[in-house]
This record gives structure tokens, sequence and C-alpha cells, in this order.
């Protein structure tokens, strides 16, 4: 699995590729009329130095058609790759996602040549670029004894154990134990937030809190479980772990109190069982 980020990328597309890719997919000319006008005459204005700025690049953000049109180009390197049976590209807004499979490790220095070169020249058609410090990659094989020298642009990637995309860490062996790790870093500087107000005996009521785990912790601990959770006494413990420390801001209860009373305390089910319900 082969990360890589476009820089600066939705502010960098040029409307003459926005227009040539429209006229390519015989899009409607009247449709192609109006988007071409609502491109044109653009102007960063800064009144207080009196600076104007005219600019033909970039898809307007804030609008409901500028991720439609940062899509028509995206789409030329999803097609482009997606056709490999061994190779399969996700992108997701400047993410690229490179998925790709061979019979043996110290293949990959090859096989990624050319799913990379096609990244490269991709980019490089529609004034796009590649951000040099972010490309990383990782094999998953639970037996690495050897990593292969994958190269793009004429630059090393650097190997990693894991990857963070979309919010969710994958480690190289699929355990999830470090993006459980993640949630806990992350849950626990929620929760010294919320223990600046909700001390044992002042501060919000156990009410407000408990609704703020519902609404906010809660879900950012579920999230991406469809994914990540497996019904394990590891992957068990650590998520009551996770719960533990934001059902004490509900409670107000010392640490020696065991897991299961404060989960009855605050009236709130094991996290474990509420994911596998949702599971179905």
């Amino acid at each position: 699995m082969i990360s890589l980020d476009i820089s600066n990328a939705f502010n960098s597309i040029r409307w003459s590729d926005i227009i040539r890719i429209l006229f390519e997919e015989e899009v409607p000319e009247y449709l192609i009329k109006m988007i071409k006008d609502f491109l044109s005459d653009r102007f960063i204005v800064d009144e207080e130095n009196c600076f104007e700025f005219q600019y033909n690049v970039g898809v307007p953000q804030g609008s409901s058609l500028g991720p439609n049109l940062f899509l028509l180009i995206a789409d030329r390197l999803l097609r482009d790759l997606n056709s490999d049976d061994k190779t399969k590209v996700i992108m997701f807004a400047d993410d690229i996602l490179i998925l790709t499979a061979d019979s043996a490790v110290y293949r990959f220095s090859e096989s990624t040549k050319i799913p990379l070169d096609k990244v490269s020249l991709w980019a490089e058609n529609h004034g796009l670029k590649i951000n040099p410090l972010k490309p990383v990659y990782t094999i998953f094989n639970k037996k690495l004894t050897r990593r292969p020298q994958i190269l793009f642009q004429h630059s090393n990637i650097k190997f990693s154990s894991e990857i963070k995309y979309l919010g969710i860490v994958i480690d190289n062996k699929l355990s999830w134990i470090p993006h459980l790790n993640y949630l806990k870093e992350k849950s626990l500087k929620l929760q010294n937030k919320l223990i600046r107000f909700c001390r044992a005996t002042w501060g919000v009521k156990p009410e407000v809190v408990k609704e703020i785990y519902l609404r906010v912790t809660e879900r950012i601990l579920m999230y991406g479980s469809e994914i990540w959770y497996r019904d394990t006494a590891i992957i068990n413990g650590k998520i009551l772990s996770l719960q533990l420390n934001a059902l004490r801001n509900i409670t107000k209860t010392y640490k020696t109190v065991s897991t299961l009373s404060i989960q009855v305390l605050a009236g709130i089910p094991p996290l474990d069982l509420f994911i596998r319900k949702n599971l179905g």
C-alpha cells in the first residue's frame, strides 16, 4: 500500500483542463458554456491595499460544483490505474492510495513502477505536484525480512509499519492496535478538556456530560469500526479502556471503581457490545 498526497490540489486545477475534459466526455455544449462562464473573470481583491489579481486556476471551493470539477481530473487517473487487475487506486480529495499485490516482496520494486509513473505523468499533465515529503508505503506481510526499494520521481519512498488514511491508522500486520492507541490519545485530549468543568462536587451536570459522550466521544471511538473491529479479547479490552475514561467523567467516581460498575451507574452499555450490535 502506497500513500501519496497532492500539494494544494484544489487550488492548482487548470480551468483549461476542465473545459477540455468536458468536451472529451461529450457534455452538452450549453452546460460547458455555463461552466466556462462560472469559471471566468474571477479576481482576488484586497481592498485595504488596493490590490486586485485575476486568476485562472483552482476549483471554486464552497460551491456545489467545485468538487465535481476536481473529480473530472481525478477520474482520468482512476480509470487508467484501475484497469489493471493487480492494482487498485483509492482517491479521496487530494489523498491517493495505491494497492497492489505480487507473489514476492522483492517484486514490488518493479511492479509498482508502472502505476507510480502513471501518477507522476497524470500530475504533470494537469499541472499538479505530489508532496515530496509525504509518500510512504507499507507491506502486509507477517514475516517481512526485506524491504524493497520503491522509487517515485527519482526519490525513495520511505517504509512505515503503519499508515494513517482518512482518520484510520492501518498497520502492516492489520492488528489495529496502533489505531486503538491513536483513538486513546484522541479521547484523552477530549476528556482532559471536559475535566476542567465537570469536577466531583461542582461543574456541569452528569446528564450534560453523558450527552457529550453519546454525541461526540462515542462517535469518535466508533469511527471506522466496520473496518477495524475484531471480536477478540485484545481488541475488546482496548475498547473498554477507551470507554472507561469517558464514563468516569459522567459518574464522577474514583479510579478504583470497576468498569462494569461504572457502565451500570452511567446507564451506558459496554462499547464492544454496542459496536457488535451496530455491525449487525
